[in-house]
Parts: C-alpha cells; structure tokens; sequence
C-alpha cells in the first residue's frame, strides 16, 4: 500500500489517500499527527518515519518514556523488522467506515493488525481549566475528526498507538520485556484477583503496576507483614486497581479517584507526566485488551 498526503494550502491536514489497498474493505486510518506532511511514502518508509519523529519528539513509547537515550535503538530495531512495522501501521487501521460518531466511551474493536483499539470520551480540562470532552483511541487524543479520503476516513491522533494491545492485563504484565513486574503478578495471583483483572465481564480496569524496585523500597516489617497477611497483601493490591479506563489524554490537572480497596486517591496530571498520591508514574498508557496500564515508581500505602 502506498500513503499519500496533500496538505491545503498553507494549512495543516490535508487529504490522505491509500493505495493499492484490498478491494474488500474501506480503510478509516488514525495517523500521527507527525506524519501531516509527508509525500507519497510507501506503508514501510511511512512507519519508519514515524517511530523516528515520535522517539525523538514524544515520549510515547513502551519503556522508553523517560530514557530518551534509548529511543535510536528502539528506531533501528523497528526497522530492521519489516513485519513489526507492518503490524504497527495496521493497528492505525481498522476496517470499515467508522465516523467519530460511531464512537462511544470504552467501545473496542479489532484493527487490521487483529490487535484491539478502545475509544474513550474523558471529561477533562483545557489549558485554562475549562471542562472540554476529550476522544481517545488507545490513550491517543483525536484532534482532528472524519477527515475525507477517496476510500475512508482519517482521524489524527497525537501519538503513534505503540506498542499494540498483546493481551489482557495480566498477560501484558507478564510478557512486559524487562519484567519489572514479577512481584506485582505473584501479588495478584496470591490473592486471585489476577482472575478479576482477566474476567471481560468485569472490566475494564486501570493498574496502577508497581515495579519490582517499587516493593523492594518498602520497609522491611511493612513487606514482611505483606508475606503473612492475606487481608494485607488483598488490599494493598485493590488500592492499586480501579475499575474503570483512565488514560493519561483524559485528565484532570488534579481529580480524586475511587480505588477498588475504597480508599480514594489523587490524581495529579501534567501534559508529560501523573502522579498518583506521592509516586510518580514511569510510563504512561500501556494498553491492555481490557483495561490499561500505568507504572508506578513506588507502592501506595495502603493507610491512604
């Protein structure tokens, strides 16, 4: 398939156009908003473009989000896969005229990778702090809507949508590529709410994840309680679930959430950055098949 763009005249957007495409289906294509002025690439050269416009630019990436000196090695692994990339720009992609109209908060469907994309409609805040409905597509805020191509629909988002969807949430926190949740999902399964997290009927969730380094900072009479206490470690994990999609886009500057456990926590928003309580979150917006992810640098105390 080939991509071409014509910008109007003097402006940004323009008119996005799929080639060669498959006859047996209408393309509704979510881009980058990097990618406006682009010519005539093919799907490869396109996706290339990209991963190198968003690493170096954003920091959207899966464990890349604040190690930027890492970011070239993400580009250069990419493109020495052509089957990944391929997979990255299908999950851009989904079959079908789908209008923003068509959309509705926590609506998931498959992409043309058969990964899931799942739109979100937040109620959030502008720069002056004025309320404002906010689209997501896997975290990736919609800025401009039902733009018109010869054979679809093109909706820009702000982000590249990486990494796609590889699961549930447990199966995302096990197959994360340094395992920085080991002690997290040995938490989870200790008190069988990793079957909560993994049962469609229930979700979607948020976990707010923390890392391995996280638990190993507790206080040594604090984790040893959470060794021989089932009611302990059973609450210390919901204060960490929340039943309900939050994604970074879809934010208040400052808002209170209910956590599963009842305890309810702030939340503190920046354009680049949460907080939740005192712990800073590490990577933002790691899309599961039913909920997301958000990885903490610290574990919140349960007295909170």
């Amino acid at each position: 398939a080939e991509l071409k763009v014509s910008p109007p005249p003097g402006g940004e957007g323009g008119r996005v156009e799929m080639r060669n495409v498959s006859q047996d289906y209408i393309l509704s294509y979510i881009y980058p908003i990097s990618v406006t002025f682009l010519w005539g690439p093919t799907c490869g050269h396109f996706i290339s473009y990209v991963h190198i416009q968003t690493k170096v630019n954003q920091s959207t990436m899966i464990n890349d989000q604040v190690r930027p000196n890492r970011n070239f090695q993400g580009v250069k692994r990419l493109k020495e896969n052509p089957a990944e990339l391929d997979r990255i720009l299908k999950n851009h992609i989904v079959r079908g005229m789908v209008s923003t109209a068509d959309l509705t908060d926590d609506l998931v469907g498959p992409s043309a990778a058969f990964t899931k994309l799942r739109s979100n409609i937040f109620n959030a805040e502008d720069n002056n702090w004025r309320e404002v409905k906010v689209l997501t597509i896997n975290g990736g805020i919609v800025k401009k809507k039902n733009l018109s191509a010869r054979n679809g629909l093109v909706h820009e988002v702000d982000r590249v949508l990486f990494p796609p969807t590889q699961g549930d949430l447990l199966q995302t926190l096990q197959n994360d590529p340094e395992g920085r949740f080991t002690t997290f999902v040995k938490a989870l399964k200790a008190t069988q709410l990793d079957k909560e997290i993994t049962d469609y009927n229930t979700g979607p969730w948020t976990v707010f994840a923390p890392t391995n380094s996280a638990f190993m900072n507790l206080p040594m009479k604090e984790l040893s309680e959470l060794i021989t206490s089932q009611s302990k470690l059973s609450k210390l994990v919901l204060n960490h679930l929340i039943n309900r999609t939050l994604y970074s886009g879809g934010l208040k500057a400052h808002q209170t959430i209910t956590m599963a456990s009842g305890n309810k926590l702030n939340l503190f928003s920046r354009p680049d950055r949460l907080k939740l309580e005192g712990s800073n979150i590490l990577n933002m917006d790691i899309p599961a098949t039913n909920g997301v992810i958000q990885v903490l640098q610290s574990v919140i105390d349960t007295k909170q």
